[in-house]
């Protein structure tokens, strides 16, 4: 079906802006050129305002990456990456999927190097987190509360707080920061939890450092089944565990991944339950 004159146009000027370099039609539809000094206002515009936002929202790994690959990096999300919303507060997660969909690109390590692609997913993903955590509906002070009220019976059903994100990393993502002079991504297994903190007037993110059975303990109880993750075999997808947990269950089941008697755990698991409830971290429903 032929579009309708104007879209026509539209569809040749949106083309010209994403990719200044392929030398698209822009005549308009009766044949007049479209002043090419206009036209570049527009890429300047575009190119501008996305590489800037994604500077910000991601500064360790526009630090790992020299000026000419970021820059290259951001031309071809914006020329082959056909994000699904023009929010802004969304677009880090457009930048996550283009960096997933490129990994098993031959040329796309080329593009990155030093840092690996996967590296590189990795630690974006763990720089979006903080403003992912930020925009998600606000918790009540008063749910907060109650859950830092809760008893610990084991026979009782808990579930992960909304406010708190495990994570699981190949790389140390969170020892890579601005402030290195020379920063670099070791390949180490990281086993990390984002909380949101609200206080009356502001909210905070803030990291915690896990061990691996308390990682694993505490997914027993990931309620969100689009929670954004890295997964432990580290592909980033949301890690779908959509059930509240009874505390008893959860015990049976790191028992078996720890190939530990649960009898040797539980009393371990239960004084560390009590300051998971503290922290707000579970809660029981």
């Amino acid at each position: 079906m032929t579009l309708p004159r104007f879209q026509q146009l539209q569809a040749r000027m949106s083309q010209a802006v994403r990719n200044p370099r392929a030398g698209y039609n822009t005549h308009d539809l009766a044949g007049n050129s479209i002043e090419q000094r206009r036209i570049s206002i527009y890429q300047n515009l575009f190119f501008n305002n996305i590489e800037q936002f994604f500077s910000h929202l991601f500064p360790v790994c526009r630090r790992l990456l020299s000026n000419e690959q970021w820059h290259d990096l951001i031309k071809d999300y914006v020329q082959n990456h056909y994000a699904h919303t023009p929010l802004f507060h969304q677009l880090g997660q457009e930048f996550l999927q283009y960096l997933k969909n490129q990994q098993h690109n031959p040329s796309f390590s080329e593009k990155t190097n030093p840092v690996s692609p996967s590296g590189l997913l990795e630690l974006a993903h763990y720089e979006w987190v903080e403003l992912g955590l930020s925009v998600l509906d606000n918790e009540t002070q008063q749910n907060q509360e109650l859950a830092k009220k809760n008893s610990t019976d084991t026979n009782l059903t808990y579930q992960l707080s909304d406010e708190v994100w495990p994570l699981f990393y190949n790389y140390a993502v969170h020892q890579t920061t601005t402030n290195n002079d020379n920063p670099t991504l070791a390949a180490v297994p990281t086993f990390l939890l984002a909380q949101r903190i609200i206080n009356q007037d502001d909210q905070k993110v803030i990291f915690h450092v896990l061990t691996p059975a308390l990682y694993m303990f505490l997914m027993c109880f990931q309620s969100q089944p689009t929670v954004p993750c890295v997964e432990y075999n580290g592909k980033i997808d949301g890690f779908i565990k959509p059930y509240p947990c009874r505390l008893e269950h959860a015990f049976k089941q790191l028992a078996e991944i720890l190939e530990t008697p649960i009898d040797d755990l539980v009393p371990y698991m239960q004084e560390a339950l009590t300051n998971l409830v503290e922290q707000g971290w579970l809660h029981e429903i």
